[in-house]
């Protein structure tokens, strides 16, 4: 069975099932048998500005309207919420989160609330006060970079001068000289495919923590990102070669090696649903909304950031799909926003993968973590779930080696 060979899993939970508590695995499965209440959070990714100054060819929300953003009056009351509710990790993302004006307060008051703090950039906006601020708040920050030159990333990302900006950006964070995590995401798509050696040399070049690769997903009927037959074949053989070899630099890529073939495959792939077989073939059910959490600009809520359609087009099906999965403003009525993901969980988002839902076919990012929960639940039955009974079965099936890499 495929879910009992999964390795680590990558995702911003920042652990494998392993490194999760079993306190919040026993009482989530416990909230699933009916004998526990609905758990708060403990991992929230905060969309804290839909500002970018790229248009990216595999994204589209950039052409999103306007959204209101939080005051600081306000960006306090949603840290006091995540605090009140245990969160324990938090990663800022967008747009550019360094494009909000209270950014640096944000990161100063999800630290004080004792939250490890993660940061997702496309690299424009980073002032001294901003590398400041970063240096002595976050844990993580993870520069967007589809290419290892100019002619590849800013044309990627509709952006020129962008690939400059980044590699200033990061070489500025170096000489502050900090103990925070840099990271570079790239998303693997048919303008890079051929040139990926080229990246993990860049990082190597510019001496950051890990250089990680994104499978890109979503629909591409002009034909500008996802990967033809051909193109996907030499990266499922470039991941087998390049997997052996040592790098300076930590990758995914043998993370990647484990999934080709078994949670990725290539009728997947180049249609831009690569987990979709893998959720469905296998019965793979979801519980990604029982430890976390997507906030909007708004703080409006929303179960993760594929129901969210955080990459896709503003009207039409997507803003449909938004609409049905939208929770409600957490600074309005928090507890309606819990109240309607538990009926939301119950009735509909559970049992979304393995129905072949589209959006799920997407979800490379939580799928290793739904694959884990949903072989537990099954093979601890119908009984109340104690954490001991959490720690037995990792045992059993092999503890994971701790990671900081992420899809």
């Amino acid at each position: 069975m495929i879910i009992q060979e999964l390795g680590k899993n990558q995702d911003l939970f920042r652990a494998s099932l392993a490194e999760m508590e079993p306190e919040a695995v026993s009482k989530a499965l416990n909230w699933l048998r009916g004998e526990a209440p609905y758990p708060y959070p403990t991992s929230v990714h905060y969309n804290i500005t839909l500002r970018c100054t790229a248009r990216c060819n595999h994204c589209s929300q950039w052409s999103w309207p306007a959204h209101p953003e939080l005051t600081l009056v306000e960006i306090n009351r949603l840290m006091e919420l995540f605090r009140s509710w245990g969160v324990k990790t938090i990663t800022f993302g967008g747009g550019n989160p360094l494009l909000h004006g209270y950014f640096i307060e944000a990161l100063q008051i999800a630290h004080q609330a004792g939250m490890e703090i993660g940061i997702i950039t496309e690299g424009v906006n980073m002032s001294a006060p901003m590398i400041d601020a970063i240096c002595d708040h976050a844990a993580w920050i993870r520069f967007s970079l589809d290419g290892p030159n100019p002619q590849i990333h800013d044309q990627i990302r509709s952006a020129p001068g962008l690939f400059a900006t980044v590699i200033a950006s990061i070489s500025d964070l170096q000489r502050r000289k900090t103990g925070v995590r840099i990271g570079l995401n790239c998303v693997v798509q048919k303008r890079n495919i051929h040139c990926l050696d080229e990246m993990i040399e860049l990082g190597e070049r510019l001496g950051v923590t890990a250089v990680l690769f994104k499978v890109s997903h979503g629909d591409d009927p002009a034909g500008r990102f996802l990967p033809s037959h051909e193109d996907w074949e030499g990266f499922v053989q470039w991941v087998g070669r390049q997997c052996n070899l040592s790098t300076a630099v930590a990758t995914n890529v043998s993370e990647l090696h484990r999934l080709m073939g078994t949670v990725f495959r290539a009728h997947d792939a180049v249609r831009g649903r690569p987990v979709q077989s893998f959720y469905r073939q296998g019965d793979v059910r979801c519980f990604v909304p029982l430890f976390f959490l997507v906030c909007d600009s708004e703080a409006n809520a929303y179960p993760c950031d594929y129901l969210q359609a955080d990459t896709r087009a503003w009207k039409g099906r997507y803003e449909a799909m938004r609409d049905e999965f939208c929770l409600g403003n957490l600074l309005e009525d928090s507890g309606a926003v819990l109240e309607r993901l538990s009926a939301l969980m119950r009735h509909r988002i559970r049992n979304l993968p393995c129905s072949g839902y589209n959006e799920c076919g997407c979800c490379t990012r939580f799928c290793q973590i739904n694959a884990s929960l949903t072989d537990i639940e099954a093979r601890l039955g119908a009984s109340a779930v104690t954490p001991d009974m959490v720690r037995d079965y990792v045992a059993q099936m092999g503890r994971a080696e701790p990671s900081h890499l992420f899809f």
